[in-house]
């Protein structure tokens, strides 16, 4: 997760997690994240949870910080 968040422009952290900018391009009708609006927690076992609560797709948010599914899981064991 640290990858991810090394990635975002984090606003503040939360219990578990950070509150972030939502980084798609399409964001908020194309004008961008005005108000912090992605939320990354570690969810059971340490698992990534992203929620942009403007309803962007998480991948769209691992896209647009050219990470994939596989990169957030990279070196954890099955």
């Amino acid at each position: 997760m640290a990858l991810l968040r090394s990635r975002l422009h984090v606003v503040r952290t939360q219990p578990g997690g950070v509150i972030a900018h939502c980084p798609v391009p399409g964001h908020g009708k194309g004008r961008g994240d005005r108000h912090p609006s992605l939320s990354v927690i570690a969810g059971l076992n340490g698992t990534p949870v992203l929620k942009c609560w403007a309803g962007c797709a998480a991948e769209q948010v691992l896209a647009a910080v050219e990470l994939t599914w596989g990169d957030l899981y990279e070196g954890r064991r099955s």
